[in-house]
């Protein structure tokens, strides 16, 4: 959150900034079903 500040000028809260975290996450990986699939049987 300090380096969002810090880079972009941005407050973020710790709430925010985590919710943005978890759609970055599910982005990249999918959801937690779907990660899920992809493990070899």
């Amino acid at each position: 959150m300090a380096d969002m500040l810090k880079l972009y000028g941005i407050v973020m809260s710790y709430k925010k900034a985590w919710h943005a975290r978890e759609i970055a996450m599910k982005l990249v990986r999918g959801s937690d079903k779907e990660s899920y699939n992809r493990l070899p049987s």
